[in-house]
Formats: structure tokens, sequence, C-alpha cells
């Protein structure tokens, strides 16, 4: 469900309230509404954590390439006032590549394959120091006084290197096993879900929200309209009260009673008035934009009805939006659970390697053939192993992470109980929201009946002032009861739905 679908149910719920265009109820939603960007932001950051989390196995390749020249120089002889010194200059030259690709599996083990050449030439240039001549091997130069040179003079090489390596590195205590190897990649799914969960919960509840503000906005205009006719009948009644007492058929002291009911209706008008305009802010606190203009709501609240008691409390346990998140908890610290106190288990680690290498003067033949012949191969295998002295730091975090794993189910627990008694509270409200909304019609009829009566005993003179009042202030209670009954009657269908999961369902396509 993209952030867009869950936009979009601002849509459904706004745009006949507002009198706005539907893309303008999501441009606002989207730009200013704090709690639901929030979720969708941490929805974000945990899609790039599972991202980054999936990508711990990628192969990872190695290039390198360098170059570099060493030159020395050192004087040979001369020592103790003999004489016969020279100073000797050595310069070495050397170009290196090499390529690695190494891969972290998901057991914990590490491998490591390594390719690298050389070149180099060596140039000695500058006198030696003799030694006596034996006559026998190869001279490579002529020294002083008939001897054999100790060091050589001239260029040497190039000297080609090939060499390859393929190393392996496995866990056999600490980080070893593939719940070790996955944990944090199934910890970054489960958190993933999670948050999912709470992006969901966060926007059946701004539907919710939206929703019962725009019944209460419409009970509030039902409240002013009400009000205002009130107002109207009682200022047509003091005008022609006020009439008859000047034409002698009134006692002028019965004007005074419908003086007090203007007075009490322009009172009536003005706090339904206030109540309407603090709907209007709380609706605009919701869409998130406060400089929208509020017109006068259409649609009346809708029917509720069509809930079965036994469906609804077992949706409400099991697709609950605050269930399904908590049992994403519970999942995220049983994950956290099995690797709490791996990083603080002794290290016993296997490292072994296999080489092999060829080396040739002047061409890469020699050394191609001694790297394919396997005539200088190496290996190596070794154990490595600490611990600390005691294991109390394992044994906490092994203690914390189980007992963060219980908490979490508490909190389960606890929610689905919420749950469970939050829907059986809106059930009975529910069941007895059409009963009150027929009662309600009901005695709007009867009140209505009723005035009747008292106007038509009041024309003809054996009723008071007082008794019609009295009928037009039941008139208008009534009225007033029926629409808040009929916005009860919506708002405990609407907490039904969202309670049990269904309220994105019914309103997001």
């Amino acid at each position: 469900m993209s952030k867009w679908v869950l936009l979009f149910l601002l849509v459904c719920s706004t745009a006949q309230a507002q009198g706005l265009s539907a893309r303008s109820v999501v441009d606002h939603a989207r730009a200013s509404n704090a709690t639901l960007k929030a979720a969708m932001l941490q929805l974000e950051s945990a899609r790039w954590d599972l991202l980054g989390s999936e990508s711990e196995y990628d192969p990872v390749l190695g290039l390198n390439a360098s170059g570099q020249q060493n030159a020395t120089s050192n004087v040979f002889g001369g020592f103790g006032g003999s004489g016969g010194g020279s100073v000797r200059i050595n310069t070495i030259r050397r170009i290196d590549y090499g390529a690695s690709l190494s891969k972290h599996l998901i057991w914990g083990t590490d491998l490591t394959l390594t390719l690298s050449s050389y070149a180099q030439w060596s140039r000695f240039s500058g006198g030696g120091l003799g030694l006596p001549s034996t006559g026998t091997g190869t001279n490579i130069g002529t020294g002083v006084g008939g001897t054999t040179p100790l060091f050589a003079f001239g260029n040497f090489g190039p000297v080609y290197n090939l060499t390859a390596k393929l190393a392996l590195k496995q866990p056999l205590w600490r980080g070893r096993g593939r719940d070790v190897g996955e944990a944090n990649r199934r910890i970054a799914r489960a958190t993933r879900t999670q948050t999912e969960h709470t992006r969901d919960r966060v926007g059946s509840e701004l539907l919710r929200d939206v929703l019962t503000a725009s019944w209460e906005l419409w009970y509030a205009d039902a409240t002013v309209s009400i009000q205002q006719q009130a107002r109207e009948v009682a200022t047509r009644q003091r005008d022609e009260a006020d009439a008859r007492a000047r034409s002698g058929s009134l006692a002028p002291a019965e004007v005074l009673t419908f003086e007090t009911q203007v007075a009490t209706s322009d009172q009536d008008v003005l706090n339904a008035s206030v109540e309407r305009a603090t709907r209007v802010h709380e609706l605009e606190r919701l869409v998130g934009d406060a400089g929208l203009s509020f017109d006068e709501l259409s649609d009346e609240p809708p029917a509720g009805g069509g809930f079965s008691r036994k469906a609804v409390e077992e949706h409400a346990v099991s697709d609950s939006l605050e269930v399904r998140e908590k049992v994403a908890a519970v999942q995220v610290a049983r994950i956290q659970q099995k690797t709490a106190d791996d990083p603080k288990k002794p290290q016993l680690d296997l490292d072994s390697y296999v080489q092999t290498q060829g080396i040739g003067l002047d061409s890469y033949g020699d050394s191609a053939r001694q790297f394919v012949g396997g005539d200088v191969v190496s290996g190596f295998v070794g154990l490595t192993y600490s611990a600390p002295v005691n294991d109390r730091v394992r044994r906490a975090e092994a203690a914390k992470a189980r007992l963060a794993t219980e908490i979490a189910e508490q909190h389960l627990y606890e929610a689905k109980a919420q749950v469970l008694s939050e829907v059986r509270g809106a059930l009975d409200r529910e069941a007895a929201g059409e009963q009150k909304v027929a009662l309600a019609e009901r005695t709007v009829s009867i009140a209505e009946r009723q005035l009747a009566a008292e106007q038509s005993r009041y024309q003809s003179g054996s009723s008071t002032p007082i008794a019609v009042l009295e009928a037009q202030n039941a008139v208008r209670t009534a009225k007033l009861r029926l629409a808040r009954a009929r916005a009860d009657w919506a708002e405990s269908a609407l907490i039904l739905d969202h309670l049990s999961g269904g309220l994105l369902a019914r309103y997001v396509r």
C-alpha cells in the first residue's frame, strides 16, 4: 500500500466536507500532515535498512596497481685508511598490480581470492668490496688485484611474478551459523514489516479521526441550523406578541416572555457557532492546512449496522493494525534474542589458505609455467582462540534479550485485550445506535405534534406563551438529540471498522 494510496483516503473522507478538489486535499495532506509524513519516512528508512542488510553478502571486488622506484647509495672499502673505497648506487624499479574477490557467506565464512603480479628491474653501479679469489665459480665482474667481487654490477631483470591465493576464515564459535549470519537481514525484514503496520495504523487512525471530525462538524452545522431556526421562530413570535400587545388583545407583560426566549436563542446560536468553529479548527489540524475554507457539509452521516459480533471480535484480535504492529515487534525481539549474546561468546576461528606462484626472468613464460604447473605451492591452517575470563557480560546480554522478548509479548497480550474491550464497547454502542436514532425520530415527531397543538391552543386563548415556548424547546431538543444520535451511530461504526482492520479496505482501493 503506497503512500499515495494512504493519502487518497483523505480525499474520500474530506473532499465533500471541504468543497475542495481531490488534488488539493492530497497536496495539503501530503505536505502538511506531520504524523502521516513521519510514518512514511520511517517506512522508507526501514526499506533502506533492508536493502543494506541484503547487500551484506554481495561479492566485493578489489583492484590495485602501484609503481615505485627505490634507490640507495653505499660506500665500500677504504676502511681504516686502507684506501681503494668506492661508492655503490643500487636502483630497484617495480610495478605491482592485482585483483581480489571476497565474499561473506551466511554461515559466517569469509572467502577471499587474490591474484597478484609484479615486474621488477634492478640496476647496481659503482665499485665493489673485493675478497680473495678461490679460483672457482663464475666471475660476474673483476675486482681489485685479481679478486672476485662480492657484489655484482649491471642491470638485472625484468623479473616477473604471478601469485594466486585462496584464503578461508571460518568462525567455529562466535559468529558461526545461519542464525547469526542472517540476523541483520531478518531483523531488517521484521522491522520493515513492523513499520508497514505502523504506517497502516497511522493512516487508519488519520482516516478515523478525519471522518469523526467530519461528522462532528456535520453535527455542529446541524446544531447551528436548529438554533437559528429556533431563533427565527422566537423572533417571529415576539413580533406577533408585540403587535397583539399594541392592539390591546395581549397583556404587555406577556411580550417579555418572548423577549427572554429571543435573548436565550441568540446565546444558543452564538454557542453553537463557537462550537462549529472549534470543529473546523480540528478538521483543519487533521488535514494540515489552516487556510482552507469549510462550507456546510452536504453529506449526512451514514447509517451503521451489518456488524456480526463474533466476526468483528475475531477480526479485531487477528487483523487489528495495533495487534499486527505488536506481533511484528515480538518477531523482531525474538530474532534479536537468538543472537544477542553472540558478540560476547568465546572466539574460535579457523584460518587457512592455499597459494601458488611462479617467477621468471625476461618474460612471463617461466612464471606462467610454474604458476600453472603448481611447482610452487604453499598452504596454511591455523586456529585462533580468545575468551573473556568470565562470561557475565554474555549472560547479561542474553538475559536482557530474553526479557525484551517477554516484554514485547506482554505488550501484545495487552494490545489484544485493549482492542477486544474497545470493540465490545463499540459493538454495544453501535447496536444501540439504531434504536437511539429511531427513538429520536419518534421523539421529534411527537414534539412537533405537541408544538402544533400548543400553538393552536394559544391562538384560541386556552394556552399560555410559556407552554408554547416549552413545546418549542422540546422540538429543538429532540432535533439536537436526533442529530447527535446519527453522528454517534456513524462514529461507532467507524471505530469498529478501524479496530477490526477494515477501515482502510473500506475507503481505500
